[in-house]
């Protein structure tokens, strides 16, 4: 740049001279522009030299490697020399070991980790180039002491544990503890509850060290209380103690030797049933190898005691119902239902009342029910009737779901309402299920029984109706004096089929029954099973036969005809016999796709059905059930039949298979025949067994229904 200044012209002041201010003024001016251009041209050049070239890096090399290791920076600006310039790795400092404008040898220095290395010059950072920082594993030299107990304190030596822990771990046999002290070359730790013996190892920035040795210590599992002291096999025994273990992993439980199977397992108790095989002796827990103090326990073998001379109630059978069937059976369900050789045998058949053919036109269609001028029937349940009847039945009997219409608080046959309980109702309705058993009779199908109600608690949209037990009261001396005058008083008066096993029946019962004078025209007392108690609990017969006429499956869901379920009802139904002491058990219905009836919707039998046959097919109406005392815990009843002196024993085994001796008391027999249903058999026939002694001994399978039949001598 130049700069070019013109001299002021000296000329002649307006008043003829300059004056000396003028002159110093212009001399100042002067030296000020000389100045000021000085000032710029530096400034000029300063800002020229003062620009400088950021460092940069092209290549690291290698690109990983451990503290201490070689690394070679390439790149531009570095300077000649290094001055104050930096190297760092991952933002720790390195201290070069060589240096020029392109290239910097360093090690990497002790504590960087992975991330990038910067060269910074003048102030100026230069461009990032990633480098990965390769840690040594740790490594272990002594683990002392190599064995101890839970929370015992434990030192680790070796290397390269890192000064602090961080997120450095350390296992006992996989289990991480919790270290009370941490240093590069020594860890204390101590032993972490639930460790297992194995090998202690360090694991530091994602690399685990080698494994040493560790044995874990356990105390030795203790015995405080085994209860009961003595059982059956499969009896649950519930051994108290200590230092088991939370879980039964490699653990055991022997009973004399043998092993069991517990079922639940914790640190102080363990629940075990009495092994098959199991001899008196001592029961034992091992856990980790060492064997707990022994405590005796005596197996008991199962006593059963049949005595044929304590005679408890007579047997009138076990049936179905096969109300609203609107069509027969085809040829083999009925065999399965009811004949005796190749089926279940079932030996009783209960049916619906309908009042009229009006009625049962309106509701099942034209030409759906039997000809008839007063009460009738749908053609299809008296077919089925017929076909049991072909197959030996002889037992029948019917309920009544409603009144008429006409008696009723709702006027509809079909749905809910009261009856309307009076004279002139209690003498027609009387009338018309008189007429029902006539009709019966005539069609060669008598009946033993007739219920005036099907569930009298019950009103529902479906046909049903509500009753008062005064208005059975005053309703039987009707239908009894209805059923002499059409000629069937041989068919008994039966009620109150209330819907709740016993909790519901004193109010339907108790006023009639503690009557004298009515009671006398009653001849079975029944209820159903669909709720009142869990299990069945005895009532008050009131000196009749007691029936449970109805029952069936009201879980809901698909169908299950598994054993699982079918041992519930053989539950059931033992304690029907065994406990009500009923004298008939009667399901609801034959086959339906849902999971109430006794086949499926395809006519395949559930395994309640043959389960039902364990009894059904070998205690016939006539038999009586006869005393048993039993020290299985299994559930056991048994029936004889006094004048062919035959003789059955049903078994109801839950749980695992269990050794039985069964006494005959009273008489005694050659052999006698199980017959099994459980999960691989329906009902099947298995080899005789020797009767010795007047005693027996079987194996009960695992939750299984066996029946021995047998002729007593």
């Amino acid at each position: 740049m130049s700069h070019h200044f013109t001299s002021p012209s000296v000329r002649t002041h307006p008043l003829g001279k300059w004056d000396l201010t003028t002159r110093l003024r212009g001399e100042l001016l002067r030296s000020l522009i000389k100045a000021a251009l000085a000032i710029g041209l530096v400034s000029c050049a300063v800002t020229a030299e003062s620009t400088v070239t950021s460092p940069n890096i092209t290549k690291v090399n290698p690109g990983s490697g451990a503290i201490g290791a070689s690394v070679t920076i390439s790149g531009a600006n570095f300077g000649a020399t290094r001055g104050t310039s930096t190297v760092t790795f991952g933002g720790v400092k390195a201290t070069p070991t060589n240096w020029s404008v392109t290239s910097i040898v360093a090690p990497v220095p002790a504590g960087a980790v992975t991330g990038n290395v910067v060269v910074t010059v003048g102030g100026q950072a230069s461009n990032g180039s990633s480098f990965t920082v390769i840690q040594p594993a740790p490594s272990l030299s002594k683990v002392s002491p190599g064995s101890g107990a839970i929370g015992a304190s434990v030192t680790i030596s070796g290397a390269n544990f890192g000064a602090t822990r961080g997120t450095s771990t350390v296992t006992f046999g996989g289990v991480k503890a919790t270290p009370t002290n941490w240093s590069v070359t020594s860890i204390v730790a101590p032993v972490p509850a639930g460790a297992v013996t194995g090998y202690v190892v360090v694991t530091v920035g994602g690399q685990a060290s080698n494994g040493s040795s560790f044995t874990v210590i356990h105390p030795a599992p203790s015995l405080s209380k085994v209860s009961p002291g003595s059982g059956v096999v499969g009896a649950a025994i519930v051994i108290t103690g200590a230092n088991f273990g939370a879980t039964q992993g490699t653990s055991a439980v022997t009973f004399g030797g043998v092993k069991a199977t517990p079922k639940s397992w914790s640190v102080t108790s363990i629940v075990a049933p009495v092994p098959t095989g199991a001899a008196t002796g001592s029961v034992e827990v091992i856990v980790g190898g060492q064997a707990s103090n022994g405590m005796t326990f005596t197996v008991v073998r199962g006593q059963t005691s049949i005595n044929w001379n304590s005679v408890k109630q007579s047997i009138d059978g076990f049936g179905v119902a096969v109300a609203s069937s609107t069509s027969p059976l085809t040829t083999s369900l009925a065999d399965a239902f009811f004949r005796i050789d190749t089926g279940i045998g079932l030996s009783i058949v209960r049916s619906q009342v309908l009042p009229d053919i009006t009625t049962c036109n309106a509701y099942y269609g034209t030409g759906a029910c039997v000809a008839s001028s007063g009460a009738t029937i749908l053609n299809g349940e008296l077919q089925i009737m017929k076909q049991a009847q072909a197959r030996g039945v002889t037992t029948f009997f019917a309920s009544s779901w409603s009144p008429p219409a006409s008696m009723k608080s709702n006027g509809s046959w079909g749905s809910g309402g009261s009856f309307l309980g009076n004279t002139a109702n209690y003498a027609a309705y009387a009338t018309l299920l008189a007429s029902y058993v006539t009709l019966l009779k005539a069609n060669g199908v008598p009946l033993i029984a007739i219920s005036p109600q099907n569930e009298p608690e019950v009103s529902q949209s479906y046909q049903s109706a509500t009753w008062t037990g005064q208005e059975f009261h005053d309703f039987i001396p009707y239908l009894h004096t209805a059923l002499g005058t059409a000629g069937v008083s041989s068919t008994q008066i039966m009620f109150p089929e209330n819907d709740c096993w016993s909790t519901s029946y004193d109010g339907f019962a108790a006023t009639t029954m503690n009557d004298a004078s009515v009671a006398q025209d009653v001849g079975v007392m029944a209820q159903h099973g669909y709720c009142g108690p869990a299990t069945p609990i005895a009532v008050n017969s009131y000196g009749k036969h007691l029936w449970m006429t109805e029952i069936s499956s009201q879980s809901g869901g698909g169908y299950d005809g598994s054993m699982t379920e079918a041992l519930g009802w053989a539950n059931i139904i033992h304690g029907y016999l065994a406990t009500a002491q009923v004298n008939a058990f009667v399901w609801w219905c034959t086959s339906d796709p849902s999971n109430v009836c006794l086949a499926d919707g395809s006519g395949n039998l559930a395994r309640r059905a043959y389960a039902t046959g364990n009894w059904s097919k070998f205690v016939r109406p006539g038999w009586s059930r006869i005393d048993v005392t039993d020290t299985s815990g299994m559930k056991i009843s048994a029936f004889k039949n006094s004048t062919s002196r035959k003789f059955a024993v049903v078994v109801v085994n839950t749980g695992a298979s269990k050794s039985n001796t069964f006494t005959l008391n009273g008489f005694n027999a050659a052999t006698v025949t199980p017959w099994i249903t459980d999960a691989s058999r329906a009902l099947i026939q298995e080899s005789e067994v020797v009767v010795s002694g007047g005693a027996f001994s079987y194996t009960i399978p695992a939750d299984s229904v066996v029946t021995f039949v047998g002729q007593a001598q």
